[in-house]
């Protein structure tokens, strides 16, 4: 007499559980994820973050307990534009996978290497649910000094916006992304009408050296 089949078993800390859904193998690894770990920091904003090696050697080890891989790959899509594939995949076979633009300013394979690195960090904490950089936005606000907080209004001027847009072009840097670099620097999606004046050396330092933060 054939014995029925029973679900495949994936080993956990102190007990042993059937291999679920996706879904419910993400929610058990999620809810095991350890308090984020900043070991590194971005020398452009001055903020710290988790490495992408440290993030992967954290995280890692509770998705395979729950039936959980991750993998990431540089490809091409549909459009012909660079891409990282990033792909979550579970014994029951179910699948969640997404793509994350690579903003290269030139054909140079060091700025692709950088690129990857920092969107695979990205996608990779963001898939998981965790930050993984500093969030100290409303901090500064609450605790700057007047003098600071005066500076920060002050906005920066025609000419100076103008020198922007001519950075931006010599290192074939599109609108687009210029708006989401003066984001990143500024911590605010709108600031791209008002650029703060404290922040426009920064953005300048990232547009000219063509440096991708990671």
């Amino acid at each position: 007499m054939t014995e029925p089949a029973t679900k495949p078993e994936v080993k956990t800390r102190g007990a042993v559980k059937p291999a679920g859904s996706l879904a419910a193998a993400l929610v058990a690894a999620q809810a095991a994820m350890p308090t984020v770990k900043k070991d590194a920091t971005n020398p452009h904003f001055n903020s710290r973050f988790m490495s992408l090696n440290v993030l992967i050697e954290e995280t890692r080890p509770l998705l395979n307990e729950q039936g959980l891989a991750l993998i990431q790959e540089p490809c091409v899509s549909d459009l012909g534009a660079p891409v990282l594939r990033t792909v979550l995949i579970h014994t029951s076979g179910e699948r969640l996978e997404f793509e994350t633009p690579l903003l290269v300013g030139t054909q140079n394979m060091q700025q692709l290497g950088s690129a990857i690195t920092y969107a695979r960090r990205y996608a990779w904490a963001a898939l998981l649910g965790i930050a993984s950089e500093d969030d100290d936005d409303g901090n500064n606000a609450g605790t700057a000094a007047p003098a600071a907080k005066a500076k920060a209004a002050k906005v920066i001027s025609d000419a100076q916006r103008r020198r922007l847009f001519a950075i931006a072009g010599e290192h074939s840097i599109g609108l687009d992304q210029l708006r989401q670099i003066i984001a990143d620097v500024t911590g605010n999606p709108e600031a791209s009408t008002k650029i703060p004046a404290d922040r426009y050396d920064d953005i300048v330092a990232l547009l000219e050296t063509e440096a991708v933060p990671f």
